[in-house]
């Protein structure tokens, strides 16, 4: 990564914050994510073990897909 282009995320980040700027996610990824804040949430209020969230964030990515 290049200053210019470190400083041109600083700026976009600042003008997404300001809202003069939208961010835009893909469905899949907001699902995902959201699962992922769900079950730290979980192991935050101590509903499950660091066990459970490492194997529950390991379901939810899954192994990744060969290219055949």
């Amino acid at each position: 990564m290049t200053a210019g282009e470190a400083t041109n995320i600083t700026v976009q980040m600042k003008m997404v914050s300001e809202g003069k700027m939208q961010r835009f996610q893909r469905k899949r990824t907001l699902q995902v994510e959201g699962r992922v804040f769900k079950l730290w949430n979980d192991y935050c209020e101590r509903s499950i073990s660091a066990s459970e969230l490492l194997k529950g964030c390991a379901a939810i990515n899954g192994p990744p897909a060969l290219n055949m």
